[in-house]
């Protein structure tokens, strides 16, 4: 139906509010390494950091081929909260909520752009490891401990 069909300007629309998540993430997650109480932690999400990084600029990659440029989040995000684990439970949410909109744009392309649903799955995947990660660290982490 020609009616449902999404034109390569909406696809572009959406993959630039992807990236603009994406690098929110990025940031939240130096933020929060920054932050963090052990170690272990900071390593993890420096990891996690690297990985939003390369998904930003596969995005990005993918928004130059469609001939936009990226835009960049204005500002610095940082996650409050009185201690790592609410701000690991925030940024949890975060991939919770990048996740649910990658499925559905996943599915929306799946026949008519098949090279963008690809790559929404793919990140959503990424996405889905790394907020498995987080949900293990926010199970590690002390919801009574105050910075």
């Amino acid at each position: 139906m020609p009616w449902l069909r999404t034109e390569p300007a909406g696809v572009a629309d959406e993959l630039q509010k992807i990236h603009i998540q994406l690098r929110m993430l990025e940031r939240q997650l130096e933020d929060q390494a920054d932050r963090a109480p052990y170690p272990f932690i900071t390593e993890r999400l420096r990891a996690l950091g690297q990985t939003e990084e390369r998904n930003a600029v596969s995005v990005a990659q993918r928004l130059a081929a469609l001939g936009r440029h990226p835009d960049e989040v204005g500002g610095d995000v940082v996650l409050e909260g009185r201690n790592s684990w609410e701000r690991l439970v925030r940024l949890q949410d975060g991939y919770r909520e990048l996740i649910r909109q990658l499925k559905l744009l996943a599915v929306r392309w799946d026949e008519e752009h098949p090279e963008d649903a690809q790559l929404a799955a793919s990140v959503r995947d990424s996405a889905a490891a790394s907020r498995a990660v987080v949900g293990d660290l926010v199970a590690r982490s002390d919801p009574h401990a105050l910075d």
